[in-house]
């Protein structure tokens, strides 16, 4: 499950708003321009899967 969705929307209110300021003004693209270029990015989620 996603740590965003378990998060209380007050809690991601700033910085969600500062992500879409960033995304509307390209400021995201050129902070992280390395990232844009990259094919694939491994960012640690794995499955889990157990026996009870």
């Amino acid at each position: 499950m996603s740590m965003l969705a378990m998060t209380p929307a007050a809690l991601l209110e700033d910085g969600l708003n500062r992500l879409r300021d960033d995304l509307a003004t390209d400021t995201w693209a050129a902070r992280h321009a390395e990232l844009l270029d990259k094919s694939d990015l491994d960012l640690g989620y794995r499955p889990l899967t157990a026996e009870v």
